[in-house]
């Protein structure tokens, strides 16, 4: 359905204050933001794929319809949108300076699955993160992303004079 055809569908369901557009924000798939005159409502750009009954299901989470249960609405879009979604894929930055930190990693792997062999941990992922230069006054060592498996490290932390144990203790931290 094209974008038009989809705002005007939606809109016949509510009052004329009310503001449809589809814009993507990073946590919510709807978001409803009401103002003094007018009620924003915001859908992601994933839902101009749905069909008849994810539509009324945006109308009843929309609404708030106390008779329909929310619990199963709520799954149901999210169940839509993780099957709709295609993420952007992340970039896994295998270069170095100094410190190749993929060996430092598989022996880390090695000795965890040995301990934990309920764990997949290969399904790990590890790089380099991003160098922020505008960021001067404190240091993320390392993170976790849980939703791609990834674990970053900050690029400052590729030099010689940093020890290995370092950043091995930073790859079992996150």
């Amino acid at each position: 359905m094209n974008k038009k055809k989809f705002i005007n569908h939606i809109k016949q369901f509510f009052p004329s204050h009310c503001i449809i557009n589809i814009k993507s924000y990073n946590n919510n798939l709807i978001k409803i933001k009401k103002k003094i005159f007018t009620t924003d409502i915001n859908i992601h750009p994933v839902f101009l794929k749905a069909d008849k009954n994810i539509i009324q299901d945006i109308i009843i989470f929309i609404n708030q319809d106390k008779n329909k249960n929310l619990k199963e609405v709520k799954f149901r879009l999210s169940k839509f949108f993780e099957e709709n979604y295609k993420q952007k894929k992340i970039k896994i930055n295998n270069k170095f300076k100094y410190k190749n930190i993929q060996n430092i990693f598989q022996n880390i792997i090695t000795k965890l699955n040995d301990l934990y062999n309920n764990i997949n941990f290969f399904e790990l992922k590890i790089t380099w993160g991003k160098n922020y230069k505008k960021r001067s006054r404190s240091i993320r060592f390392g993170s976790f992303d849980k939703k791609n498996n990834l674990i970053r490290i900050h690029p400052a932390l590729d030099n010689t004079y940093i020890p290995d144990f370092f950043i091995s203790s930073i790859i079992y931290h996150e």
